[in-house]
């Protein structure tokens, strides 16, 4: 169930984010460290910080098939994002990925992603993180996956602006 994409917060958008950390601060036990470190941070979700992917823009997709044991493969999914601010570089790292749907219908793709609107972490049963993200253009992404990191890399550029 989701609880700050875009029909939760067009309801009520404070309360949508006030289930959200509650929701993160009940289910603390089940995530992974850095998945947790990432849902629950204060700059996250803070679009005047230059660490938030908000607004960000691909640059890459890359998928890795990487043999583990024979007969058995781990996947992993990097996504490099331009930030909003043009000074930052953004890459989100799935590992152990279980599922995943990379959605978007023909005419959401014609004109590219668009914008890293909104995103949300949350865990199954089985203790997988899901990471569902919202693009500008309209098209959704559920990404299944045993842990979730970001690396932020600034590019010391002072010209940055939204």
């Amino acid at each position: 169930m989701p609880f700050i994409l875009d029909q939760q917060r067009d309801a009520d958008c404070r309360l949508a984010f006030e289930l959200y950390r509650k929701y993160l601060d009940d289910n603390k036990w089940r995530f992974p460290p850095s998945a947790f470190a990432l849902a629950s941070s204060d700059w996250w979700f803070d679009f005047n910080d230059h660490r938030c992917p908000h607004d960000g823009r691909i640059i890459s997709v890359k998928l890795y098939e990487t043999d583990i044991a024979e007969g058995t493969t781990e996947i992993s999914l990097s996504v490099r994002l331009a930030g909003a601010w043009q000074d930052e570089e953004h890459e989100i790292i799935y590992s152990g990925i279980s599922a995943y749907d990379l959605g978007g219908s023909d005419a959401d793709l014609a004109s590219g992603h668009g914008d890293w609107r909104y995103d949300e972490f949350r865990v199954d049963d089985t203790k997988q993180v899901l990471h569902e993200i919202e693009w500008g253009n309209g098209a959704r992404w559920l990404i299944k996956c045993r842990d979730v990191e970001h690396r932020y890399t600034p590019n010391n550029s002072e010209s940055g602006r939204r």
